[in-house]
């Protein structure tokens, strides 16, 4: 009986791997968060409930949560079941308009130069519906970054030419961030095209 039951356990040990792995596989999600740090790779097996996923901030914005497409609205809501492709998971935002009450929000149809100092800021062009092109003068050539975020907070890339950036065609609202490199504040000229 002893014997039986060894030859037993011996042939589980042998097919248990075998059938395990055909029914596990898996997948890995990748997340683009269009902020400072993309989360780290999650991996999953074949089937696996996700219950949870990153939460992320960046500044202006309001963190909504991931979308299987990009630029989208569309929230994946939770749980969900892991397949065998890997999968890219992208951020979902909405700008937080409180953050701009100070004087940081400007209506691009007037075309005025905004002026601003500091280490950074943040300007809202709300209701943007043609602007295509900045300028920014700064005299003291002080400005280390600059980036401009479409609404759901993707990197928009741009051409710069002197003190002129130019960016696709954007229809929404947009945040210019500019970073300053100086100790001291600086007044930037902010112009409208």
């Amino acid at each position: 009986m002893k014997r039986v039951i060894c030859i037993f356990l011996l042939t589980l040990l042998c097919v248990f791997p075998v059938l395990t792995s055909c029914s596990i596989g898996g997948s890995t999600l990748s997340f683009v968060s269009y902020g400072s740090y993309n989360p780290q790779d999650q991996s999953y097996n074949a089937g696996q409930s996700i219950t949870k996923l990153p939460i992320i901030s960046k500044i202006g914005f309001n963190f909504l949560g991931w979308s299987f497409k990009e630029n989208s609205t569309e929230i994946i809501y939770l749980p969900i079941s892991a397949g065998t492709t890997d999968v890219t998971l992208y951020a979902v935002y909405e700008i937080n308009r409180e953050a701009f009450i100070g004087g940081n929000a400007i209506d691009p149809s007037k075309n005025e130069a905004y002026h601003t100092t500091g280490y950074s800021n943040s300007i809202l062009l709300y209701n943007n519906r043609e602007v295509t092109q900045i300028t920014i003068t700064d005299n003291s050539s002080s400005i280390q970054t600059v980036g401009i975020h479409n609404c759901n907070g993707k990197t928009l890339d741009f051409v710069k030419n002197g003190s002129t950036y130019t960016f696709e065609p954007t229809i929404g609202d947009i945040i210019i961030d500019i970073k300053i490199n100086s100790a001291e504040s600086v007044e930037i000229n902010f112009q409208i095209n």
